[in-house]
């Protein structure tokens, strides 16, 4: 067995675990934001001041957004242009498959140190949030960018270690190759 394929299959055995979690986190936070989002149509209608059910559906969709964004990675559903992969081939539609797919790596990597620093800096500096009726803090609340872009990394070389530029167009999973 080559190294590629171990590393593809030891890739494959983290995201058996992380997809599960990342889906059921999904359905989890789609209700909660729902919860919310009624619960502060209830209390305006009722009178009484909530401002926490702001802040916490705004804090979910935050936490929403970066898990779905690296569900969409896992199934190769994210926003790609593809104007220029589809109009070439062979050798030129390889290298640009592969820069794109890289770029998107690098960019991720970048976004996990960086994001590590800032939940770092955030710590350091305390605080905690505004309106909910118990204090979090902060750094929790940002802890999701390292952690969502370390899951869209661990998807991305998973993919980039197994995909076949000219069978595989943006768009498309390896189980059910498909034209956009």
């Amino acid at each position: 067995m080559t190294r590629i394929k171990y590393a593809v299959q030891v890739l494959k055995a983290v995201e058996r675990v992380v997809v599960p979690v990342e889906t059921a986190l999904t359905l989890i936070l789609m209700v909660a934001i729902s919860v919310c989002v009624l619960a502060g149509i209830v209390f305006r209608l009722l009178s009484i001041t909530a401002p926490w059910t702001n802040e916490l559906a705004q804090n979910l969709l935050v936490w929403l957004m970066f898990v779905g964004a690296n569900l969409g990675i896992y199934y190769r559903e994210h926003v790609a242009v593809t104007i220029l992969p589809d109009r070439l081939a062979g050798r030129a539609r390889t290298i640009v498959i592969y820069a794109a797919q890289l770029g998107f790596l690098v960019f991720c990597v970048y976004i996990v140190i960086s994001g590590t620093y800032f939940v770092n800096m955030q710590r350091m500096m305390g605080g905690t949030t505004f309106a909910l009726p118990i204090d979090v803090p902060k750094y929790l609340l940002a802890s999701i960018l390292p952690l969502s872009f370390l899951a869209g990394t661990l998807h991305l070389l998973r993919e980039l270690l197994e995909m076949d530029p000219a069978t595989m167009p943006r768009g498309a999973t390896a189980d059910s190759p498909q034209s956009i």
